[in-house]
Formats: C-alpha cells, structure tokens, sequence
C-alpha cells in the first residue's frame, strides 16, 4: 500500500487507511497513529520499516 499511495495527499491516504485497517482491541491504531503512518506513506516512507 505505501509504495501505491506515495506521494498522494495526507487527507486521501488517512481515507484509506480508515477503510482497509481492521479495528481490533489493543492494535493500538488511533485516530493519530493513523494520521501519522498516512503522512509517513504520503512523503514515500514506507512506515512498516520494510
């Protein structure tokens, strides 16, 4: 997903991060993590370290 979405704007890949991250107790992925990988990827990092 990173190397699909780098470059897009923030806004575009936080939307869809909501829609492809499952929710589950203790994933520890909230509303500011999220927004912190989505600008990790919109920059071209891959944030999973890969």
């Amino acid at each position: 997903m990173a190397t699909h979405h780098a470059g897009r704007p923030v806004p575009a890949v936080l939307a869809t991060l909501r829609d492809r991250v499952p929710r589950a107790p203790g994933l520890g992925l909230d509303e500011g993590a999220l927004l912190r990988i989505a600008h990790e990827i919109s920059v071209g990092h891959d944030p999973s370290g890969l």
